[in-house]
């Protein structure tokens, strides 16, 4: 494989430090995805972090599962030191539900420190919180996740005392957010805590392919549940560009080597929102569709099958 900066596609890089998750949600991508043991290898992650970032990926996203829970709030502290050490990124996010972020809902068990959690991670490098949020009413939020969680309001107070942004994550659904009309009340909610941005998302396709077959990971049902549940996005999206309301500010149809589209706007002048497409399984190894560093410091460019596994650089030694 080609690892050359000008054959990059995807300047993003994925660490999944761990595939738990105290939430319940029904279109979870990695319950239709494959995974790996879940022993974690700092030393492994971070050479993989020293391999893709010497090849021209400059984005950092730690994800899981809940890289906030207890059991992986330390994977996800000692990632951010990692990436710390070895130079400069445009910037370094945490993809939370948000439980694990305020000491009022979890203790923070990775150090005492009398801060909430997301303030030790700031100090640490985090310098965004990409937060699920699936409804601008925190009950139907929660009932979303089927856990407790704290409120989006709490977690955008807390997190700009420590200088972090945060990003709002809404995957469309039906029964949920599914028209114009909640997205335009979504924005205004958004627009009204102070956040960075707004990503919208269709909910994952997931398609199968010589290397990937969905179902042999669907482990809860997550294909009917996006079967029951996308929406017209197509019908949505043509709605937001006839409202004076949207500027287009970009528009890439061929993310992730073309199985992915993303519209960008300006909502009402002032806050950016995103609307995004991705189908999953289609993937080619070698096409650097999406980087992902698992738990044990593979290093793969796309989720779904072993054979997306990069070389054998530094990071895949052992």
């Amino acid at each position: 494989m080609s690892t050359s900066a000008e054959n990059i596609m995807n300047p993003q890089v994925d660490v999944v430090v761990g595939f738990a998750c105290n939430a319940k949600c029904g279109f979870c991508v990695q319950e239709c995805t494959r995974k790996t043991v879940d022993q974690f290898s700092i030393e492994k992650v971070s050479s993989a972090l020293k391999f893709v970032r010497g090849n021209g990926i400059h984005r950092l996203v730690i994800t899981g599962g809940e890289p906030t829970l207890n059991g992986y709030a330390k994977r996800t502290y000692y990632t951010l030191l990692a990436a710390r050490e070895i130079g400069d990124w445009e910037f370094k996010a945490v993809y939370t539900n948000g439980t694990g972020l305020l000491e009022e809902v979890v203790r923070p068990c990775m150090m005492k420190a009398p801060m909430p959690r997301v303030g030790v991670l700031a100090e640490a490098g985090l310098t965004d919180v990409n937060l699920s949020r699936h409804h601008y009413s925190h009950r139907e939020a929660a009932m979303m996740f089927g856990i407790q969680i704290p409120t989006a309001e709490d977690i955008v107070r807390v997190a700009q005392m420590f200088g972090v942004n945060v990003r709002l994550n809404c995957n469309l659904m039906r029964g949920c957010i599914d028209t114009f009309e909640q997205v335009y009340t979504y924005l205004l909610w958004a627009k009204s805590l102070g956040v960075k941005d707004v990503y919208f998302r269709n909910l994952f396709r997931f398609e199968q392919s010589d290397l990937y077959e969905p179902r042999e990971f669907d482990t809860r049902n997550v294909l009917q549940f996006t079967r029951n549940h996308t929406i017209n996005f197509e019908s949505l999206l043509e709605k937001v560009h006839g409202s004076n309301d949207f500027v287009l500010t970009k528009n890439r149809s061929g993310k992730n080597d073309g199985h992915g589209t993303e519209t960008a706007f300006l909502f009402q002048n002032a806050l950016p929102v995103y609307f995004a497409d991705l189908t999953i399984g289609k993937e080619r190894p070698g096409a650097g569709t999406y980087w992902v560093v698992m738990p044990n410091g593979y290093l793969y460019d796309a989720f779904t099958s072993e054979q997306h596994r990069v070389g054998t650089p530094p990071t895949q030694v052992g």
